[in-house]
């Protein structure tokens, strides 16, 4: 019985392989393109900022609209201190600057009559719509760090900041149809634990030491989401183009990413690609 499973199997596996290897190979010829996609980026407006920690806000719910984002501003730990112009600029050049050194012909506003004069290739209009930074507690679960988990205090938090853009793409030749995509990601104070056992005593104590964000973790993270978010789009254009030269009747196992820095081919997981919101 088990001999006759062997072939479908090798046959299973051989198919899997070979439709694989098809998507590879059409990444490869996709990569090897002389800019086959012109893209025209428009950088965000301005930066929105969110404070969700209304509960330290005491009477929250009873202040004006006005009131509470004041409110909000004051108390928060880091949106307050943020320059909007170093992290809007930092994404969207780190943005540019990736796409602009893979095959895609990129253009910026400055070069717009350039790409409205572009006829011989797909042409694409790439809008960052919206960027957003939200300010949060982020909880952090230390339960198995003691042999005893009565000593680990059930209330630990993290300050947290996620950063949340909207892309907007349209074909220039169908304005009226677009495709938003999402993506966010999140940094949060870095902290290293332990249980701790005091030798003359005995006792044991769970002891977490924290290095708290700072501006300056906030500007390198919005940049290096920048590099992020610009190779999602480059993996968007990439599966467009498997998915309309797969061989009739195949359509391709996955979506894929990608990865320049490892220059790696891989399946995307969630954390790889945007969300499509329409």
């Amino acid at each position: 019985m088990v001999k006759n499973l062997i072939i479908p199997a090798i046959l299973l596996f051989s198919i899997f392989t070979s439709s694989c290897s098809t998507e590879r190979m059409l990444a490869a010829d996709f990569m090897d393109l002389e800019a086959p996609v012109a893209i025209l980026v428009l950088p965000p407006g301005q930066l929105l900022k969110q404070n969700n920690k209304t509960f330290e806000i005491e009477g929250y719910d009873t202040l004006t609209p006005e009131q509470q984002v004041m409110q909000l501003r004051e108390h928060s730990a880091l949106l307050k201190y943020i320059s909007d112009s170093r992290v809007v600029d930092g994404f969207y050049n780190t943005f540019v600057q990736h796409l602009a050194e893979t095959n895609l012909q990129v253009f910026t506003p400055a070069y717009k009559e350039a790409f409205f004069a572009v006829t011989d290739k797909p042409a694409y209009i790439l809008s960052i719509g919206q960027l957003q930074l939200e300010e949060y507690y982020e909880p952090v679960n230390e339960s198995e760090i003691c042999d005893n988990p009565n000593l680990v205090p059930d209330d630990i938090y993290l300050n947290a900041m996620a950063l949340n853009a909207w892309i907007d793409i349209k074909n220039v030749k169908d304005t009226l149809n677009s495709l938003l995509l999402f993506g966010t990601d999140v940094i949060t104070d870095a902290f290293s634990s332990s249980c701790r056992t005091y030798p003359f005593t005995g006792e044991v104590k769970y002891k977490m030491t924290r290095d708290l964000l700072e501006p300056n973790d906030v500007y390198a993270f919005s940049d290096v989401l920048g590099f992020r978010f610009s190779s999602f789009i480059y993996d968007y254009f990439m599966n467009h183009y498997i998915h309309v030269r797969m061989p009739e009747g195949q359509r391709p196992d996955a979506y894929y990413h990608y990865d320049p820095l490892n220059r790696a081919f891989l399946p995307a997981n969630e954390k790889m690609r945007f969300e499509v919101i329409e």
